[in-house]
C-alpha cells in the first residue's frame, strides 16, 4: 500500500479564484489540520485552508476518479462576496472578519464542549446535575453540590452580530445545558 500525504492550500476569503498559496505537505492528518488552523489564525481570517488527502505517486492526470479525498473543505461560499451581496455591493473586509470572529467563537464553544465531555467521562462532578438558569441572560448547570458546572453569559456576545447569529449561539448553549442535565439523569438512572 502506498503512503498517504496531506496537502494544505490557503485561499483568500475561501475563494479558489482569489490569491492562493501552498501551506505545506504533511505525513499525518492531524499535523495538516493543525497547520491549516494555525495559518487561518495567523492570516486573521482573510484566508481559508483546504486539506486534501493524496496517495503518493497518484493524481488526477487522465482520470479524475483518482482525485484527492477532501479532509477539510473550503466554505460553500466566498465569505467576502456573500457579505457584499447582502450589503448592496459594499466591499467590507471588516464584516468578513466579523464572520471569522463568529467562526472562532463557535470553535471555542466546540472546544469547551469537548472539555466538558472529558469531565463527564471521568465523572468528576457529582450527579445529578440541574438546570439552574436558562433564559435570555444566560444558562447555568449546577452539580449536586450546587457548584457551577457549565455557565454561559449571553451578555458577552458581541453587539455587532446579527440577531440571527446571536439567537443561534443562545439556542446552542441552551440545548447543550439541557443535554448535560439529561445526560446526568441517564447516568444516575433518574
Amino acid at each position: 500500500m502506498k503512503p498517504t500525504v496531506y496537502t494544505v492550500h490557503a485561499y483568500r476569503w475561501g475563494n479558489r479564484e482569489n490569491h492562493s498559496y501552498s501551506v505545506g505537505v504533511f505525513g499525518k492528518k492531524h499535523a495538516a489540520l493543525k497547520a491549516a488552523e494555525t495559518e487561518e489564525d495567523y492570516r486573521g481570517g482573510k484566508y481559508e485552508c483546504e486539506v486534501l488527502e493524496w496517495t503518493l505517486d497518484s493524481g488526477i492526470a487522465g482520470s479524475h476518479d483518482n482525485g484527492a479525498k477532501v479532509i477539510k473543505a473550503l466554505p460553500a461560499v466566498d465569505r467576502l462576496r456573500a457579505h457584499n451581496h447582502l450589503n448592496s455591493g459594499e466591499r467590507s473586509e471588516s464584516a468578513a472578519l466579523t464572520c471569522y470572529a463568529l467562526r472562532r467563537k463557535e470553535k471555542k464553544m466546540k472546544d469547551l464542549n469537548e472539555m466538558y465531555l472529558d469531565v463527564l467521562a471521568r465523572d468528576l462532578a457529582p450527579m445529578p446535575w440541574v438546570l439552574d438558569q436558562c433564559n435570555e441572560k444566560g444558562v447555568c448547570v449546577k452539580d449536586s453540590r450546587g457548584e457551577d458546572l457549565y455557565f454561559e453569559d449571553f451578555g458577552g456576545i458581541p453587539d455587532e452580530m446579527s440577531s440571527g447569529q446571536r439567537e443561534h449561539i443562545v439556542e446552542r448553549a441552551k440545548l447543550f445545558a439541557q443535554w448535560l442535565v439529561a445526560f446526568s439523569n441517564d447516568r444516575v438512572g433518574a
